[in-house]
């Protein structure tokens, strides 16, 4: 049976998001809470906040796509109603916050989950596994990822971009020491709002990381690269979610990661798998943390 979903967001994003969720056969769009007034576009129920929503209809689960400040509002608001529900990232703009969100999820045990997509790729799976398994072989991992905006007016673009490579780097590498963090403005823009970072990560001190990202780029660029020491070559296109080994393609996947995100959420509501999402968010917080060291 499918569970009634709401949309908190209808910008640019959340009009993807909207899209995604009517496309997967587990939800039933309910109703979109948003300010803007131009409604045309969409045939689908509109409220001007949660209250009015939840006023009028019976929703199951929600999904949020605005700023990371509207999410920790929203959270505290529905505290009492244990309603499951899908954050964009980042789930919050700092740590302080993110660690009262979390507290409040885990005191009502609310399945809540970010949409981090280089963790719901299917290319993920077969990341880690090789990450892993060539621990020892491992001397460089260099990952690329930003494009030339989107500029966030309620975050610094880091917070924005950086989230997606730390978070990934430390979901893998769960249990592993993480040291030597270092930062490094690369370029940027006087008024801040476009930049490139460099981060220099070490797994152990031994697995040396490089991450370059932000919001400040020529092109969308989106690609991660293992470099063992037998000069073998691991290669992750993040946007073709194409995996290739020594200039051969091993794995390419047509599904996108925001659609895995819905039918693993599905699935926790339905209860067919245990997870709650509560990993990711806690792998997110940690990225948080790294990032507010340095902007």
């Amino acid at each position: 049976m499918k569970k009634n979903i709401a949309l908190i967001g209808y910008g640019n994003w959340g009009k993807k998001v909207s899209q995604r969720i009517k496309e997967n056969n587990n939800f039933n769009l309910k109703a979109i809470v948003s300010s803007k007034q131009n409604y045309n576009d969409i045939q689908t129920k509109f409220y001007k906040n949660i209250n009015e929503l939840f006023r009028n209809e019976h929703i199951d689960c929600i999904y949020i796509a605005v700023n990371p400040k509207t999410n920790f509002k929203i959270l505290n608001l529905l505290k009492f109603k244990r309603i499951p529900m899908i954050l964009e990232k980042p789930f919050c703009d700092n740590s302080a916050d993110g660690k009262k969100m979390i507290r409040l999820i885990n005191e009502n045990q609310n399945k809540v989950f970010t949409n981090l997509p280089n963790i719901y790729a299917d290319t993920y799976t077969i990341t880690k596994e090789f990450m892993l398994k060539n621990f020892n072989k491992i001397e460089k991992i260099i990952i690329h990822e930003g494009s030339l905006g989107p500029q966030n007016d309620n975050i610094h673009p880091i917070l924005d971009w950086g989230i997606h490579s730390l978070s990934y780097i430390l979901c893998i590498f769960d249990g592993f020491k993480i040291n030597n963090i270092k930062y490094k403005e690369i370029k940027k823009t006087k008024d801040n709002k476009f930049c490139v970072s460099k981060f220099d990560v070490k797994i152990e001190n031994k697995i040396h990381i490089k991450i370059l990202t932000g919001n400040f780029f020529k092109k969308k660029t989106r690609i991660l690269k293992i470099i063992l020491n037998n000069g073998k070559i691991f290669f992750n296109d993040f946007i073709k979610h194409e995996i290739c080994q020594n200039n051969n393609l091993i794995f390419q996947s047509k599904k996108k990661p925001l659609e895995n995100l819905l039918d693993i959420f599905a699935d926790s509501l339905n209860h067919k798998n245990q997870n709650n999402g509560l990993n990711e968010i806690n792998k997110s917080l940690d990225s948080i943390k790294i990032i507010e060291k340095f902007i």
